[in-house]
């Protein structure tokens, strides 16, 4: 783990220092979506929450009994409601 603290004090420091607020987000108006493992921490909770509600086309889906290494933990969970999202996609076009 210790290996890694430069890069997660880096993440921090992009996150708390982004200059971008909510409202910049509602320009975004592609088809979005959001994962969220059902038992990510509450900020990220309340992160998917905000950019679900403020995005122009998203759609926020709970990934059941995943954490926030979803994509890790839950690989074909992940992968499988990734390629369902391209997929309604590509029949839009």
């Amino acid at each position: 783990m210790a290996p890694l603290m430069a890069k997660v004090a880096i993440e921090f420091h992009a996150a708390f220092n982004e200059p971008a607020g909510l409202a910049d987000h509602r320009r975004i108006s592609v088809p979005t979506l959001l994962l969220l493992g059902e038992r990510s921490p509450q900020p990220t909770r309340r992160i998917c929450e905000l950019l679900a509600a403020t995005l122009g086309d998203a759609r926020l889906q709970i990934v059941e009994g995943a954490g926030h290494m979803s994509p890790l933990t839950h690989r074909d969970a992940v992968n499988a409601l990734i390629a369902e999202h391209l997929a309604a996609q590509l029949e839009e076009v």
